[in-house]
């Protein structure tokens, strides 16, 4: 007889993991053996690590669209500053502060040609800039 059993782990970021563990059990109910809580600790870590990364890529995917619409009229500054700050959070990295400044560079000069073009206000100038500014005085 088998059950299995739900085991939670908190990562980085207060992110919550479960771990599902097949316990194999007597037939009156009780465990025979079970996964090594050092295992299922590494274990957990493990899956939480892939599925930041996961969320991370999928992120800037999001970003690259989101910039995207932006550029050619379709799309909202605030969604191109959200992708932004979504794709440095989902898998916080040493060099995440760098790409997420210069994400919002790219942003920058998208808001300066449609400006120039005419289809985007000075308030999407000076939202830029405020989020830029902090952006580098949070990068190294």
């Amino acid at each position: 007889m088998k059950r299995i059993e739900t085991l939670g782990f908190l990562g980085g970021g207060a992110a919550f993991v479960l771990c599902t563990v097949l316990v194999a059990t007597t037939t009156s109910g009780a465990p025979t053996s079970r996964m090594p809580a050092a295992s299922a600790t590494s274990y957990a870590a493990a899956i939480y690590d892939q599925k930041t990364a996961e969320g991370a890529s999928e992120a800037s995917l999001a970003f690259d669209l989101a910039l995207s619409r932006y550029e050619s009229g379709q799309g909202t500054l605030d969604d191109a500053i959200s992708w932004a700050e979504k794709a440095r959070s989902a898998h916080y990295t040493p060099t995440a502060a760098t790409e997420y400044r210069d994400r919002l560079l790219k942003v920058e000069k998208a808001v300066q040609k449609r400006v120039a073009a005419g289809t985007a206000t000075s308030l999407d100038t000076h939202a830029i800039a405020y989020h830029r500014a902090l952006a580098e005085a949070s990068t190294p």
